[in-house]
């Protein structure tokens, strides 16, 4: 389990101590040209280990999740948005500009969340697992310096969402598209009366360099290329699920990678109380050229103002498998805040 050392609990508190409010609609100054937002989130986190790996399951506390968000809207023209990371040596998660004019074609320019694999297009604050798929984390890509067009077509039965951008491979932010282009193409169709999403994307890397050492003779890795996803999503009043599959046609020793992903979520609402509990279960599985990994998690939500403010209990089980030596256990406690 991936976790950062703890930081000072004043960074907490600062960030929770605002009057909790959605960072989509939190408006902060208004006028006839444009609205500026600000937001806020933070995760802490009390986790414990047992594997063979390791004997001592002593408990370890940290802030896993720390960021920052602004946004500017200006009508009939588009949108700035910055979202940091305060844990992280390169703190910058989104630094972009999308231009629309106002209608439903637009194109954005900076550093962004890559258009392949769903469930990585889902917010983290309403994910509903305590961490990203490992679909997204160790198979495909996930923010990328880069260019991105896209177009939306709907009536009243369906919606379309068409993307397609070029990225840089190695996410150089000051540096010459110099290692190719990831091209990536996707589709999102919508059945509203359902509200349920099919996706389909497709990222080949382009022009490729043939060159493959850098400047200190170290071999350069670029992502798993000719990837394709597909994936189904619902998003009910109560009910939110997913299934996903993503794999790469580039071969190694004529194996090839692949991931599949699922999780299913159920959210009860109390009306005396205003509380909602939310139980989940998710299921992923990773077949890499260093072989299989499985992570099976159970997890309990309890949001308290909605998911502005939420505890949860959350329980992560990893069997023995090739690349996974040992089986492991995680059990933890996680609060969320936000504003």
């Amino acid at each position: 389990m991936k976790h950062t050392h703890v930081l000072p609990l004043a960074l907490l508190i600062s960030l929770l101590l605002p009057t909790l409010a959605s960072a989509e609609t939190l408006e902060h100054k208004n006028s006839d040209k444009y609205t500026l937002e600000l937001g806020g989130f933070a995760r802490t986190r009390l986790a414990m280990e047992l594997s063979d790996a390791h004997t001592d399951p002593t408990p370890s506390a940290s802030i896993v999740m720390a960021r920052l968000l602004g946004r500017a809207k200006y009508n009939d023209l588009g949108t700035v948005k910055v979202e940091l990371n305060l844990l992280a040596q390169q703190p910058i998660l989104d630094l972009y500009t999308d231009i629309n004019l106002g209608s439903p074609v637009g194109v954005q320019l900076g550093i962004f969340k890559v258009p392949l694999s769903k469930e990585l297009l889902l917010p983290i604050t309403s994910l509903p697992i305590y961490d990203r798929t490992l679909l997204s984390l160790d198979l495909g890509v996930r923010r990328r310096v880069g260019a991105n067009a896209y177009a939306k077509l709907e009536n009243e039965e369906l919606k379309l969402k068409i993307q397609s951008g070029l990225f840089d491979p190695k996410n150089n932010f000051n540096e010459r598209f110099d290692q190719g282009l990831l091209s990536v193409t996707s589709a999102d169709l919508t059945f509203k009366r359902i509200n349920t999403d099919i996706h389909l994307a497709y990222m080949d890397h382009i022009l490729k360099p043939e060159l493959t050492l850098d400047a200190d003779g170290n071999v350069i890795t670029y992502p798993k290329d000719q990837q394709i996803d597909i994936a189904l999503y619902t998003e009910q009043k109560h009910l939110r699920a997913l299934l996903e599959g993503l794999a790469s046609l580039e071969t190694t020793n004529n194996h090839i990678s692949y991931a599949i992903h699922s999780f299913v979520a159920y959210r009860f609402d109390q009306e005396s109380t205003g509380y909602s509990y939310e139980p989940a279960v998710s299921v992923d599985y990773l077949d890499l050229d260093d072989g299989e990994h499985m992570r099976m998690t159970g997890n309990m939500h309890w949001l308290i103002l909605e998911r502005k403010l939420q505890a949860s209990l959350g329980y992560g089980y990893e069997p023995e498998l090739g690349a996974q030596q040992h089986a492991s256990h995680y059990m933890l406690m996680e609060l969320q805040g936000g504003f």
